[in-house]
């Protein structure tokens, strides 16, 4: 939106909107980024503690090895996918507004996936039990 108004010369002077559509939703999307990046972290954390309690298991755990295995799995892949977002991720500053809106829509989907895939690694990560030692 813009307006006319004057300043204390009698000059006209366009006012332009200190955020566009296009701003509110980038800064959406980076909003949805930082939340994930806050627990990006301890996607590592979590890793690195599975990993050495897997190593202590004993070999008759064949199982409990195996959901250990398969959460680090989990853990990569969230880990791999916010990478990945982040690689491939460009401001739309060159792009017409309609053009920007649709890209950034799509991104707002992707960190929202990766958003709860990386929740949903952590949630299993601490839902499996400790090692005895």
């Amino acid at each position: 939106m813009t307006s006319l108004g004057c300043d204390s010369g009698g000059v006209k002077v366009e006012k332009v909107p200190d955020k566009t559509r296009v701003d509110l939703l980038k800064d959406q999307v980076m909003a949805k980024h930082d939340s994930a990046m806050a627990r990006y972290g301890d996607l590592y954390v979590q890793r690195k503690r599975l990993s050495q309690q897997a190593d202590s298991l004993p070999d008759t755990s064949v199982a409990l090895k195996e959901q250990y295995g398969k959460t680090i799995l989990e853990l990569i892949k969230a880990d791999d996918a916010m990478m990945q977002w982040m690689r491939s991720y460009k401001a739309p500053d060159s792009l017409s507004q309609d053009s920007a809106m649709q890209y950034l829509r799509q991104e707002m989907q992707e960190i929202t996936l990766i958003q709860k895939q990386i929740s949903s690694a952590l949630t299993q990560a601490k839902a499996l039990p400790p090692t005895q030692k």
